[in-house]
Formats: structure tokens, sequence, C-alpha cells
């Protein structure tokens, strides 16, 4: 009767709160003894759908008093309060929501997971079309930080509840990129939770980016029919325009709702620009440049990066996060370098993963224009000692090309083939450039029984042979002769994979390629088209005995190519601890 008669008149003040706090706490104890008739009445009462906000907010004002009376047994009495639609409601009902919820938590922590779960949830829109979304998502932090502030051990629930809910990939970009600029947001006042969101965020843009079909990542062409040669040569290719301005973009800026519905591109597209905006604002607080941050953030991703990326077969784009960041100091882009190398070297970590690094600094190197001439001949003389080491070591037991056991040895093969193809005017346009190359003795490699030029990638084998041929610094041409004859009954050839061949290929999202374009190397290939036709005419009149002589091949050297043969067999024994 009394809460009737409550719900249906106008009275306010502190003293109709106070009467709806006494008639809850009789019905808690009255429940406490087995008697839930008038709890009952007041689930009824609150779950109403004609109640007024008035007499709702006062219901919110007693339950606050009473919610130390609250416990196993009354989830569903806060799951009614926890389901009521208050975040659109004038601001005082708010103040008043985050009161009660703030008296809950602090006087009963079962609670507490419930409530974070329910603030998180309302991180996910549910429409486009909320005019008030903005100030829905400040009044979900406004509450989660009070929680947190209640109570710190909040932050372990947090952690398990981000990762539960997390959109689903399949949900429409806007709702993808509202949850990530949340999460971030959520960083502000939970900054020890960095590395976790910033891990759960990269792996959900790993598995968007690896279910994206390739060739429309390098713009091929929509004809089916498409060669496996055009297939293999996209990352020499691309071109991006280069006029967006990135300074608009920030970690906070409000998710575009226009961009097509379902497109996996467009997705991954906004979660990388988002990011990446988060990454710049990071590493420069107040608009300045702090190495220390910047070195904290790359600590982090440098960890992601090992866990989550390295070892995944087909990843084209979360990686970009670790390039943008080592372009801010050469600190951390040595400490990046730093790390691929000592994985290339390592003995106890599996071949897939050596070759797969192996692959990310070959690429790192060609591409990133902040690395200098210094450090790309430094970690160019690393690869090739490597692979002379290797030689001495396993040549003299091989009978030809075997991925299966020298796929790493094939892999940084195949980074000093594509370091050279794109600094290869850097490297020689010096004095002392033609000499420094000259000192590496690359026919050395390319002769050798291991034969990578059998096993590395075609259209990058074509154009270090007509390089290395142009400046006379390795004769590759007898070899792939050689390989030609061998393969032709076999009607094809056999490739190792390292999954990502080159995994710094152009970057072609086109919002969150505002972040990369200016740090990027393009390849500039035209120059090597009349080279490489000629190189072509030429091998085609040339044989062995007449290219050697034009070479002036020592005899040491002619015998090492003449050994080079292809054979199914491959070593008895390999103790890969020796490697």
């Amino acid at each position: 009767v009394i809460c009737s008669g409550l719900m249906d008149t106008e009275a306010r003040g502190e003293a109709a709160s106070a009467v709806i706090a006494h008639v809850i706490s009789q019905a808690l104890q009255k429940k406490a003894h087995g008697d839930a008739s008038e709890y009952n009445i007041v689930l009824k009462e609150l779950s109403h759908a004609d109640i007024k906000d008035v007499s709702l907010r006062r219901w919110l004002v007693g339950l606050k008093g009473c919610t130390t009376f609250l416990g196993k047994g009354c989830e569903d009495l806060v799951g009614i309060t926890l389901d009521l639609d208050w975040i659109h409601k004038d601001d005082q009902f708010v103040e008043d929501y985050i009161e009660y919820l703030s008296s809950l938590v602090s006087g009963n922590a079962v609670f507490l997971s419930p409530c974070i779960r329910k603030l998180i949830s309302l991180m996910k829109p549910k429409t486009q079309q909320d005019p008030d979304l903005k100030l829905v998502f400040q009044r979900v932090h406004q509450t989660l930080h009070r929680m947190l502030e209640l109570a710190p051990g909040g932050l372990h629930i947090v952690q398990k509840t981000v990762q539960e809910l997390f959109p689903y990939k399949g949900k429409d970009s806007f709702v993808l990129d509202c949850y990530v600029m949340n999460l971030l947001q959520l960083l502000d006042y939970a900054p020890s939770l960095n590395p976790l969101i910033l891990e759960l965020t990269v792996t959900k843009l790993i598995e968007i980016d690896t279910e994206l079909p390739k060739q429309s990542e390098h713009q091929l062409s929509d004809d089916e029919d498409v060669s496996e040669e055009e297939d293999e040569q996209p990352q020499f290719q691309v071109e991006i325009n280069d006029d967006a301005d990135v300074s608009r973009l920030t970690p906070y800026s409000w998710p575009d709702a226009d961009g097509p519905v379902g497109d996996l591109s467009h997705k991954l597209d906004v979660l990388m620009a988002r990011l990446l905006a988060y990454c710049k604002c990071f590493c420069h607080p107040e608009g300045v440049f702090c190495l220390h941050a910047s070195t904290y953030l790359f600590s982090m991703l440098l960890e992601i990066f090992k866990r989550c990326i390295l070892p995944t077969l087909g990843s084209s784009y979360p990686q970009f996060l670790c390039f943008y960041v080592c372009s801010l100091h050469e600190s951390l882009y040595q400490g990046f370098l730093q790390c691929l190398w000592m994985t290339v070297e390592s003995v106890s970590v599996s071949a897939t993963v050596r070759q797969s690094a192996a692959a990310y600094l070959g690429s790192f190197i060609a591409r990133a224009k902040f690395v200098p001439l210094s450090c790309t001949k430094t970690m160019l003389e690393l690869l090739v000692q490597w692979t002379h080491r290797y030689v001495d070591q396993f040549d003299h037991l091989s009978s030809g090309a075997d991925t299966t056991i020298h796929g790493p040895f094939y892999a940084v093969c195949q980074a000093v083939f594509y370091i050279f193809i794109f600094h290869h005017k850097q490297l020689l346009n010096t004095e002392s450039g033609l000499q420094y190359m000259q000192s590496l003795n690359l026919t050395r490699i390319v002769s050798c029984r291991l034969n990578p030029l059998l096993v590395c990638l075609d259209s990058v084998v074509e154009m270090f042979a007509t390089l290395t041929r142009n400046y006379q610094l390795a004769f590759c041409y007898t070899v792939l002769e050689r390989n030609r004859r061998i393969l032709l009954p076999h009607q094809g050839r056999k490739h190792f994979s390292v999954g990502t061949l080159f995994p710094f290929d152009p970057y072609t999202l086109p919002k969150s390629g505002q972040f990369i374009r200016h740090i990027y190397r393009e390849w500039e290939g035209s120059h090597l088209s009349d080279l490489i036709s000629e190189a072509d005419s030429q091998s085609e009149h040339d044989t062995d005995d007449e290219y050697l002589r034009k070479h002036r091949i020592s005899e040491s050297d002619r015998d090492r190519m003449s050994g080079v043969l292809l054979s199914n067999s491959s070593p008895q024994s390999f103790s890969p601890a020796a490697n």
C-alpha cells in the first residue's frame, strides 16, 4: 500500500526516499526469513514500464541506503536496476544512479562483476542513430572510473570482461571502432591495462587481416585468370596517393558511420588508423616527442609482435604498428632489428619462426625510409656473414636444395637479395661502394650446392641476377640456366614459403595509410626494365662458357657452378645446434 501510494503521488524530497528505504529494508529482512511477498512487490514496482523518472530516482536513493542488506539471493533486484535505461536520463538522475552503484559495490563486492560487465557492454552501440551516443560513452567512463577508484581489484574483472565482450569481427565497422575507441579511452584512467588492451586489439586485427583476400590487398586485376608470375610480383607495383592530413586523426576521433558495411578491409583500415593514432599520441604527450613514453610503448608492441604477429602466417598490416613506432627514434628501430636478428640466429626457435624473422628483417630494411645506409650495411654484412658460415658448415653435406632442412638459410638469402634490390643505388653510389659489395662475395652464396636461386622467389631472383650481372658482383645466369634444365622434366619448381614472404609489402589501406606513407620506401624499379630485357635477350644467346669468359670467372668458381645440381636426396644428418 505504501509503495503504491508513493508511486502515484508527486511528493518530493528526502522524506519520500527515506520511506522507500524503510520499505525496501523491511522487504529484504522478511525475505531473509523466508517471506518474499513484499520483496516481490518491490521488484514489480521497479520493473513497471510506466514508472516516472522522478519516482524511479527516489527508489534509487532509497536503494542506496539499503545496499548493505543486498547479498546473494538479491541478484534479480540488482539485475533490474542494472537494466534501467539510466544512461539517457538527465544529469541529476545519472548522478544518483552512479551514487547507487558506488554504494552497491562498496557494500557488497559480489555485485562488482555484473556492474562492470554492464558498463563495458554499453561501449558497444546498439545503433548508429543514437544522437546521444557521445554522451552515453562519456557517462560510461565516468561511472566505470568511479567503480575502479572504489574497488581497484575490479581491474581483474575488466581484463576478463573486455575480452569476453569484444565484438565479433562480423559486426559493422562502426561497432568495432566504437569499442576499440572506448578501450583506448579506458586506458586514460586504467593505464595498467595497456599491455592487455593492445594485445587484445592486435589479436583481433590479425583475425581480420588474415581473412582478407590477398589479391585485393595487392590491387591485382579482377580477372580470375591471374598468372602465377603476376601474383609473385605485387610488392614492386603498388602506388598510393599521399593527399591526406594525418593530424586530424586522434585515438578518440568519432567513428565514421558511412563506411561500407561488412567490408573487412574497411574494418581493418579504421581499426589500424585508431591504433596508429593512439601510438602517435602516446609517444607525443602534450604534442612533444617523449623517448621514455615511446620506449615503453615499443617494449609492449615488441612483446606483442613476438607472441602474436611473428608466428602468424599471412599477416599484412598489424606489423605496421611496430613499423610506425620504430620510425620515431633510432633506438627503437635498432631494438626491432636486434630482436629479429637474435631470432634468426637462435637455434632454440623453430625453423618457421626463424624464416619469418628473416623475412621481416629483409622487408623492414628494404622499406623503411628512416633506416640509414650505415645501418643497412651493418645488417647486410651480418646476414651475408651468416650465410657464408652456413655454407662452410653444410654445403659439403648437401647434394642440392632442401627446404625442409635449410629453410632459415634460404630465408636469409632471400632477405639479402631483397635488401640489395632496394638499396643497390645507395650501396654502389659511393667511392668505395663497388669494393664493399665485392667484399661480400655474393658469387659464393649463389653458386653453392644449397642453390638458393632455385628456392627463392622468381621475381626477386630475376632482379637480383640482373643487377649483380650489370655490376659484375655475382654470376647468377649460368646457375639459373642449369636450374631451368633441371626443372624442365618436372614441369615446375618447389618454392619454400615462410607464410609472409615480404611482411612490409605496400600499405594499401587508405585511411590508416596516412601514418605510413611518408616513412615508407616505394619500389622504384622502372629503370630495371631495360636491364631485365637486355639480360633476357643476352642470356638466350650466351652459352655457359661464353658467359663465364665474358666475366672472367676463376676456374674454382666455374667448378663450383658446375657442381650445382638438384637432387631429391638430402643430408642424412643435420645438427641444428651447429647452425
